[in-house]
């Protein structure tokens, strides 16, 4: 079908640019689609664009590619405790290709943190980092049988768009149908294809960690130091500065994981047997949006709540505003994420997860009211709100 024409051609250009050889952008390709079959239930844009990478991947090997640039080969010596530092230093800059041969350090297992969290990009940063740094992780574990622990997000769940489906997203699910319509949350489920194909085909020695919301300590009440890059936080951001908020948004629940339980819990699941690949390591206590917004009052003027028309009015007046669009540029993408079509939230699940962790001595601290005034007092201390 011709509607599955566009969706065939953005595969193919996204995977050139992360070629099969150590992630390369390949050029001066010509693609002739000659034939293809459909469902006329079951297919759909994702379906098709993921053939195309398949197909293209599948193509190119055989054709005994060739790089047209030198590679260098870069030896690091450092001390344990800076290794994560180093290593996502490296995969930022996106340089180089796999180490080969042995590393004169013995590294058993790896921690792959390093990721773009824009949610959009008008290049393909995110892809490169996101993607191509999963995948250089996978070569460099793979030739030292080093153990990959990769920090993922929940967020790959995706969303319904259109249809409402009763799947729900737990640790042994991974595509169901969901849209993945988000740069960020495309390249966070690819980097995972990368890792379970290498688990299930290469031996791989891999846990994936499906983080949830990413939030200040539950000690002191310090957030990490991205907190501005925070997408939960800066949609917050976008309702303190426009002093209103959707009814229908009020009794929506939200989830805060304490990066320092976090951390914890990433550790002691990290020590988990090889056959247990897949953990969804976010807090299991929440709380109402609405009650998060109320208590902007702290740090600001405080939010009131309106109906959906007089919120996207209140949206188009900011619009008129520069510094204000700038910062409702996410939200607005958002919106139309889908292209028309009505999204829904995927239902997400980590009982399986909560049950391993009570096994090894671990529970999620209960998200006080107190916890969440430290949090936002804390970072609105930075002028975040401003």
């Amino acid at each position: 079908p011709k509607e599955f024409i566009p969706a065939l051609e953005k595969g193919f250009k996204e995977a050139m640019q992360n070629g099969v050889l150590a992630g390369y952008p390949m050029d001066s390709m010509k693609v002739r689609i000659i034939d293809g079959s459909f469902h006329p239930v079951d297919s759909d844009q994702l379906s098709f664009e993921l053939c195309a990478k398949i197909g293209f991947k599948a193509a190119c090997r055989k054709a005994n590619p060739v790089l047209l640039e030198p590679i260098m080969k870069l030896e690091v010596l450092t001390p344990d405790a800076y290794v994560g530092d180093v290593t996502g230093d490296l995969a930022s800059l996106v340089q180089g290709a796999a180490a080969e041969g042995d590393t004169p350090v013995q590294i058993d297992t790896v921690f792959n943190c390093a990721a773009v969290v824009k949610h959009f990009s008008k290049g393909t940063e995110i892809e490169d980092v996101n993607i191509g740094g999963a995948r250089r992780c996978v070569e460099f574990c793979l030739q030292t049988s080093a153990r990959l622990v990769h920090i993922s997000t929940a967020s790959t769940r995706g969303l319904w768009a259109g249809e409402v489906k009763d799947d729900v997203f737990t640790e042994q699910r991974f595509y169901m149908g969901q849209y993945l319509g988000n740069q960020y949350i495309y390249s966070k489920f690819m980097a995972e294809r990368v890792i379970l194909d290498a688990v299930a085909l290469h031996g791989l020695s891999a846990k994936i960690m499906r983080v949830g919301n990413l939030a200040a300590r539950s000690t002191d009440g310090e957030f990490q130091a991205n907190f501005s890059t925070n997408s939960f936080m800066g949609r917050i951001r976008v309702y303190n500065m426009l002093g209103c908020c959707p009814y229908s948004m009020r009794n929506k629940r939200v989830e805060f994981s304490p990066i320092n339980e976090v951390a914890h819990a990433i550790v002691l699941l990290a020590s988990t047997p090889k056959a247990c690949t897949v953990f969804h390591p976010y807090n299991i206590h929440n709380q109402f949006l609405g009650d998060v917004l109320t208590g902007l009052s702290t740090v600001g003027d405080g939010i009131r709540f309106v109906e959906q028309e007089d919120f996207a009015e209140a949206m188009e007046r900011a619009k008129d505003d520069p510094q204000k669009a700038k910062q409702m540029s996410s939200l607005l993408a958002y919106q139309d994420m889908a292209h028309g079509q009505k999204t829904t939230d995927v239902e997400r699940d980590n009982d399986y997860t909560t049950q391993v962790l009570y096994r090894l001595g671990f529970a999620w601290s209960p998200t006080s009211w107190d916890y969440v005034e430290r949090m936002l007092t804390a970072i609105g201390g930075f002028g975040f709100f401003e």
